[in-house]
């Protein structure tokens, strides 16, 4: 399997694409940070979104680039010399998922060092940056592995494209829906009387600053409970791609306070609905997770292998 390895990898470094890709990812990843850079601090502004807020649409050019690259072995007819040459499909679909994998991360790396201001900057240490860029890897590696699955799957360069294009903005939608259920609190607050007068009931009512108003807190129906369903619920949330990348995305940086404080917008099942001080490079972690990623990447490589095993390429 090295020689094949070897010969996938020859011919990614030789794909004028790939190059190409990659000079769009950094040229956009520079631009992109100078922009927060001079909000940040020629600005003197207190709030800056940090370089990971747009993880969940970078996975659309991850797995564009994978389509890309893997559909090549069925238009060029490579797959059949390489059966020819005696190698098995699980060994075809392996290395090229492993260079998919390669491309994915360094695709990410690109896209995420871009952010190397803050350590510059001193605005977040070196460990935690580089935690993050692991993190946010993780992910684009998961996304390359459902990339191959579905080219392997559909078997050309095109298609896979936009039918990897659906299944992520499923998995968006999904893991919305997800995070609204698993965010409901277990109580609301509801207005109660304006001015000594109940509004109980009543809808459209406006009041102002001047007016006396109390509240009352009511249970919430739509909260869910911990217990056996809620657990199974935020493991699934956990095991989406898609919502890791959401989660990352949201990392954000606050200066509220004299001190440099970082803060992560709905961290993980954890915190929902909560902002959470960084206090260690180990939280980009409790944001991806990446046993779940690995998880995810087994999966979808079975059964792209099992699926491409049954195919017949004559």
């Amino acid at each position: 399997m090295s020689k094949l390895l070897r010969a996938d990898f020859v011919r990614l470094f030789r794909s004028k694409p790939f190059f190409i890709f990659c000079a769009i990812i950094a040229a956009f990843s520079v631009y992109l940070n100078i922009g927060h850079s001079v909000s940040l601090n020629t600005l003197n502004a207190d709030y800056a979104i940090l370089p990971f807020e747009l993880l969940i649409y970078f996975s659309f050019a991850v797995t564009t680039a994978v389509s890309f690259f893997a559909g090549v072995n069925f238009s060029d007819g490579i797959i059949r010399n390489k059966l020819s040459s005696g190698y098995s499909k699980t060994e075809i679909y392996l290395a090229n998922l492993t260079v998919c994998a390669v491309i994915s991360a360094v695709f990410s790396v690109l896209y995420m060092t871009g952010g190397i201001w803050l350590v510059v900057y001193k605005k977040m240490n070196a460990a935690t940056f580089i935690t993050h860029i692991l993190a946010g890897t993780a992910v684009a590696v998961s996304f390359s592995a459902l990339g191959s699955a579905v080219t392997f799957v559909c078997r050309s360069k095109a298609v896979p494209i936009v039918v990897s294009a659906v299944i992520i903005l499923t998995m968006c939608l999904g893991a919305n829906l997800l995070h609204n259920k698993l965010d409901e609190p277990e109580y609301n607050r509801e207005i109660e009387t304006i001015n000594g007068i109940s509004v109980e009931g009543a809808e459209g009512f406006v009041y102002g600053n001047d007016d006396e108003v109390t509240f009352k807190t009511v249970k919430n129906d739509k909260f869910l409970p911990g217990g056996t369903k809620r657990t199974l619920l935020e493991s699934l949330y956990r095991f989406i791609p898609a919502a890791q990348a959401i989660e990352i995305s949201e990392v954000s940086y606050w200066s509220d306070t004299p001190d440099t404080v970082y803060r992560m917008e709905n961290r993980g099942v954890d915190n929902f609905g909560d902002n959470a001080e960084i206090t260690s490079p180990f939280d980009a972690f409790k944001t991806v997770d990446p046993f779940y990623c690995l998880i995810f990447q087994i999966i979808v490589t079975l059964a792209g292998i099992m699926i491409f095993r049954k195919e017949d390429l004559n």
